[in-house]
């Protein structure tokens, strides 16, 4: 009897430890699952270098519900990683104290970040980004304030990747993020790739800028043109105040999206000598005048596009009232002598009429705020 009770308690043990190890994920790491419609595909789990290499960490398969489990007895670091489904994908961003980390959502959204995710504060937080930017409800001004706020910076960096696909005038942001990534993850070979990434892009957009005609630090050609109602104004009358050029169109998306954050600067720092001088490519240019032939059919285009400009005017409440404009579109002889060949493009002119910066859009404040 005392035997068969030894016997029973070493099975017991065993069947303990048996359970133990089957638990062990608990120290290590689960990744599971419902994505509606991906019934029946493989699955993987990659691990995302900056350079968009990867590496595959676990597969597996979703049953016919959409269902499906990924376990590993080691924990994951922190880093960005791929759950892949058939076609799609969505971006998991790691602190690397996540133990179970669940998606939900269905597979049409997966790659724009339209799922929800448990367990996992940075995946969370980066996909709901994405989606907005998908959604168009984020803009540049969005993005600026998500690599703020983010709690992970590995999440900012790949919001920036993702979205700025290698802007260079946007290198300042990836150096932002990367002081944070250095700070957070100093030995991670994110960092260390990451400053490369950074690094060439700011060697791209200097090398671009000494290419351009106006440069940080020569004087800025002194503009005159008339506004709306035929009064000229000229840029040299506001030498001792902080200026912002403003090159832009009533037809520019881009331009009319910027908007907001000009408006919201000039409010802020207007009484403390900063002002907004707009020039407008509104009209038409030599070659299309060239394509219509009749006199009275332009004349009647240029009234059209100088009330589309007004009407641009009211709508964006743009308040300052440096607004001019030769109405000649792309032939804009002050455009031609900025070397403006894209807008919105704009020249932050200090108080002594010098150029301080160029185009400085997402960073707009803070370089008024340097200038003040």
């Amino acid at each position: 009897m005392n035997f068969a009770i030894k016997l029973f308690s070493f099975f017991g043990l065993l069947l303990l430890i048996g359970c133990s190890t089957t638990q062990s994920t608990s120290k290590g790491f689960n990744l599971s699952g419902k994505i509606e419609n991906a019934n029946n595909l493989r699955v993987f789990f990659d691990k995302v270098n900056v350079d968009n290499s990867t590496m595959v960490m676990m597969s597996g398969e979703s049953d016919a519900s959409g269902n499906f489990n990924l376990g590993s007895e080691t924990p994951m670091d922190a880093g960005v990683y791929r759950l892949r489904m058939g076609a799609q994908k969505a971006f998991l961003v790691f602190d690397g104290s996540e133990k179970n980390v669940k998606l939900t959502g269905d597979v049409t959204g997966v790659s724009k970040g339209d799922i929800v995710i448990e367990g996992s504060e940075g995946s969370a937080e980066f996909n709901e980004a994405l989606n907005k930017f998908y959604n168009r409800k984020m803009d540049m001004n969005g993005i600026q304030e998500f690599v703020k706020s983010s709690k992970n910076p590995l999440s900012a960096m790949q919001l920036l990747l993702v979205t700025l696909k290698g802007r260079p005038d946007m290198f300042q942001l990836h150096k932002d993020v990367l002081a944070r990534i250095k700070s957070q993850y100093p030995n991670s070979d994110y960092a260390t790739k990451y400053q490369i990434v950074a690094g060439n892009l700011e060697k791209s957009y200097l090398s671009s800028q000494a290419q351009q005609k106006i440069q940080v630090g020569m004087p800025a050609p002194d503009i005159t043109l008339p506004d709306p109602d035929g009064k000229n104004y000229s840029l040299s009358d506001l030498k001792g105040n902080v200026v912002l050029i403003d090159f832009w169109a009533s037809w520019c998306g881009p331009c009319r999206k910027a908007n907001p954050k000009v408006v919201e600067t000039y409010k802020k720092y207007k009484d403390d000598g900063f002002t907004v001088f707009s020039v407008s490519l509104d009209g038409l240019d030599g070659r299309t005048k060239n394509r219509i032939k009749d006199a009275t059919q332009i004349d009647a285009q240029i009234a059209k596009s100088k009330v589309r400009w007004e009407d641009a005017i009211k709508k964006d409440n743009l308040l300052w009232e440096y607004h001019v404009s030769d109405l000649k579109k792309w032939d804009c002889a002050p455009a031609k002598e900025y070397g403006v060949s894209s807008i919105p493009k704009t020249f932050l002119i200090d108080r002594d009429g010098k150029i301080a910066a160029v185009n400085p859009r997402y960073n707009l404040e803070a370089e008024v705020k340097k200038l003040l």
